[in-house]
């Protein structure tokens, strides 16, 4: 099944049950993808201590 007849599919059934009307295909990806992104960047592990924060340490 194409994106097209997809959607036109999932309109017929929204008006068929008096929902909204979902978004058209291709409307929201570059938010979606930011927010894919930003998710991954906050689940990410906490950063180490960068190489010369390191070495001063050693140091003192």
């Amino acid at each position: 099944m194409s994106i097209a007849s997809q959607y036109a599919l999932d309109l017929y059934r929204a008006a068929r049950h008096g929902t909204p009307y979902p978004p058209a295909p291709g409307r929201h990806d570059w938010r979606v993808v930011a927010e894919l992104r930003h998710a991954a960047l906050r689940s990410e592990a906490p950063r180490r201590r960068g190489l010369l924060a390191r070495l001063r340490s050693r140091d003192g």
